[in-house]
């Protein structure tokens, strides 16, 4: 059985939501459209609102940080609005490229930061690229024969938002995406080279259902497997528009 794509995912704003959708346009250099466009920073952040530019995952306010963000959904609407929904708070809807709405976007998500961590301070969107875990535009690949496999040793079934992955594959064998490393994959009309794997972090432990921690899956990770590693990034080389249901294939 050929690997097929499942599901993509894209996370309009880094850690604040998640959004299903069936296909896409891949362009060079660029990650999936509307993936990690914008991002909060917070207090102690060394990121110059004024000025953005890439920073590590802890100079912004994630779901590693504030677990209650993982039980986030999020809406991308024709007119460039997002809508956000929290099963702790009434759905919002925002236009980001404005300042008063980059406001009450802070002031929404002011409930479920805890009193002991830096306050969010401002909404930024890079110039360059998307706000990713990488330096570099990237798209995560995650395969469902591994989620498969670590969702036995935790005893239950895992759900994929918690990896905040972008496109899913079935018709693989557990941990298969490993081997890719330095690879080009061909989805639909666009050609990917696989560039790393994705070290996961405490966010994983959350359950994007309840925002309570219930599984250890860095543990888990290294117990069975001696890594913490889920998924491959991926940079796009050809440009094209993929969508569920294609085929993969290791070029």
């Amino acid at each position: 059985m050929a690997a097929q794509l499942a599901h993509i995912w894209r996370h309009p704003i880094k850690s604040h939501g998640h959004e299903a959708i069936d296909r896409t346009q891949l362009c060079i250099g660029q990650g999936l459209p509307l993936d990690r466009v914008w991002a909060v920073i917070h207090a102690n952040s060394p990121v110059d609102p004024a000025a953005p530019v890439w920073a590590k995952s802890r100079s912004f306010v994630i779901g590693t940080e504030v677990n209650p963000l993982v039980a986030m959904s999020a809406e991308c609407h024709a007119d460039g609005r997002i809508t956000l929904r929290h099963l702790h708070l009434d759905d919002i809807t925002l236009n980001l490229d404005d300042t008063d709405d980059q406001a009450r976007l802070i002031a929404w998500t002011a409930p479920l930061l805890s009193p002991d961590r830096p306050k969010a301070t401002a909404v930024i969107r890079l110039a360059t690229h998307g706000v990713f875990d990488t330096d570099f535009p990237s798209i995560s690949i995650n395969n469902l024969a591994s989620l498969e496999a670590i969702s036995a040793v935790a005893g239950q079934t895992m759900d994929m938002r918690r990896f905040r992955g972008n496109l899913w594959f079935t018709g693989l064998e557990a941990w298969e995406e490993h081997g890719w490393l330095g690879q080009d994959v061909r989805i639909g009309g666009a050609v990917l080279n696989i560039v790393e794997p994705v070290v996961r972090c405490a966010a994983t432990t959350v359950n994007p259902d309840t925002a309570t921690v219930d599984v250890e899956t860095p543990y888990l990770l290294r117990k069975h497997w001696g890594h913490r590693d889920f998924g491959v990034y991926a940079r796009v080389v050809k440009g094209g528009e993929i969508a569920l249901g294609d085929e993969m294939e290791t070029l």
